[in-house]
């Protein structure tokens, strides 16, 4: 994970940031995915605030793109929502959405977060 801040002049308390991170997705059907993700972010009252958009990149080539808008309390727990905006391959023409929650980070600083969505494919 990488992330660069900006604290605001006029707020002490308000922090503005890019927040760059990837990983596994592992999925119901057994189907596992390499997952970048791209966020921009802002801190105020140790509320993390943020939207970007997330790749999930298969081994046969396909990929889900999605839309992102979440938040992360002074814990680490992470709750939002997601929009699928494209896929390739077995995803073309994918539509839908989700959510997605985590309870925290785990001891090795890495967040363990759950999702669930629903999605249509495109048909010839």
């Amino acid at each position: 994970m990488k992330i660069d801040t900006l604290a605001m002049e006029q707020s002490s308390d308000t922090i503005l940031g890019a927040r760059e991170l990837g990983g596994l997705a592992f999925f119901g059907d057994g189907d596992v995915a390499m997952v970048d993700a791209w966020l921009s972010f802002f801190v105020e009252e140790g509320r993390s605030h943020y939207e970007g958009f997330a790749l999930c990149q298969f081994a046969d080539g396909s990929t889900q793109t999605a839309g992102i808008t979440g938040c992360m309390g002074p814990t680490g727990a992470e709750s939002g929502e997601f929009r699928f905006l494209c896929g390739s391959g077995r995803f073309r023409g994918i539509t839908g959405t989700g959510s997605f929650k985590s309870d925290g980070f785990s001891l090795a600083g890495d967040p363990f977060v759950r999702g669930q969505s629903t999605y249509r494919l495109l048909t010839d």
